[in-house]
């Protein structure tokens, strides 16, 4: 099982959910976290939402669960927990800039590069709805 984040955003009550793998910022959360305290912006870990993990980890197997008709899923925009797009832009632009400096401290050199895409991808998924006030979290998904 592979566990990583996602980027979902939400403006006003519209959810959008970028469903790419962010499966080495979920696995270097620990050192990337240090990395923020260095930079003194919030850590990447404050940014996780469980919602999905937890509904995933305790749902019936028989497939009988409602579903919100806002998301699709078995949980609803108001289960999730929000935190302002403006200031996970800070932390992941902190973090860019750290690891092109080679301040990677804890992450294994041979992953770096892909470590970066990774940001630039939720960098780039942020930058328009942090411009609007949007809200959004890195959701934990199994």
């Amino acid at each position: 099982m592979s566990i990583a984040l996602w980027v979902h955003t939400l403006e006003g009550r519209k959810l959008t959910s970028h469903q790419d793998d962010h499966i080495l910022m979920q696995k270097f959360v620990s050192p990337l976290d240090t990395l923020c305290a260095k930079s003194e912006v919030p850590p990447l870990s404050s940014f996780v939402d469980y919602t999905d993990a937890k509904a995933n980890m305790s749902e019936d197997t028989d497939g009988s669960g409602e579903i919100d008709p806002e998301t699709g899923w078995s949980y609803g925009i108001d289960d999730m927990t929000w935190f302002s797009a403006m200031d996970g832009l800070s932390t992941l632009s902190a973090l860019r800039a750290r690891l092109i400096a080679g301040n990677a401290d804890g992450i294994p050199p041979d992953k770096v590069s892909r470590l970066i895409v990774e940001l630039d991808s939720c960098i780039a998924k942020l930058t328009e709805p942090a411009a609007r006030g949007a809200k959004f979290h890195l959701a934990l998904v199994l």
